[in-house]
C-alpha cells in the first residue's frame, strides 16, 4: 500500500462534510492527488516536486480535463517556500485538511510550521511520521500549540507510521 491508500483508509475517521479544501504537500506519484480529491470530494492543493518522471504540465491538463478543483504547485515547499505566505497570496481560503508526506521527520515539521496562522483553521492533518526518533512525540508538541490532538495512528511499514490529528474543542491554545 502507498501513502496516498493509507491516506484514504483514514476515510472514516474523518468528517467528510467538514472537508471543502485540502493541501497535500507530497513526493510521490502524479496520480495520487486526484485520487485524494476524488475520495474526499473536495477542492486539493497539491504542493510536488517537480522531479515526477510519469507527468508534465500537458499530461495533468489532460488527464485532468474531466476533474475540476485540484491545483498542481511544482514547489519543494519545505525548502522553498513558506505556505502561509504562498497560501495566501494565491489561495486565500481556509484550509480544512493538511496531507503531508515528505520524510516522516524534519521536514514535515518545518512544512507545518511554515503554514503559521493557518493553522488555526486547519481541522485535521494526516502525516507520515519515522518510526525512530520520537517524532510523534514532536509533532505532538508542535501541534498542540494549535488545539491539535493525536486520534489515531497505525503502522504504514517498519520506517513509517501514519497519524491523524484532530483538532481539538477541549485543549486551549497556548
Amino acid at each position: 500500500m502507498n501513502d496516498c491508500g493509507a491516506y484514504l483508509g483514514f476515510l472514516n475517521r474523518v468528517q467528510k462534510h467538514e472537508i471543502d479544501v485540502i493541501l497535500q504537500v507530497y513526493v510521490g506519484s502524479a496520480k495520487h492527488p486526484i485520487e485524494i480529491r476524488n475520495g474526499f470530494d473536495s477542492r486539493v492543493v497539491c504542493f510536488h516536486s517537480d522531479s515526477w518522471r510519469d507527468s508534465s504540465e500537458n499530461h495533468f491538463d489532460i488527464v485532468l480535463r474531466p476533474y475540476e478543483n485540484i491545483r498542481f504547485v511544482a514547489a519543494d515547499i519545505a525548502d522553498d517556500v513558506r505556505v502561509e505566505n504562498w497560501w495566501l497570496e494565491n489561495e486565500g481560503v481556509d484550509i480544512d485538511m493538511v496531507l503531508i508526506g515528505i520524510d516522516g521527520g524534519e521536514k514535515n515539521i518545518s512544512t507545518l510550521m511554515g503554514m503559521g496562522n493557518l493553522l488555526d483553521k486547519v481541522e485535521y492533518i494526516l502525516t507520515t511520521i519515522k518510526v525512530s526518533e520520537n517524532m510523534y512525540q514532536k509533532f505532538n508538541e508542535l501541534l498542540l500549540k494549535y488545539n491539535f490532538e493525536g486520534t489515531d495512528i497505525e503502522s504504514f511499514n517498519s520506517r513509517y507510521n501514519i497519524a491523524l490529528f484532530r483538532k481539538s474543542k477541549r485543549i486551549k491554545k497556548h
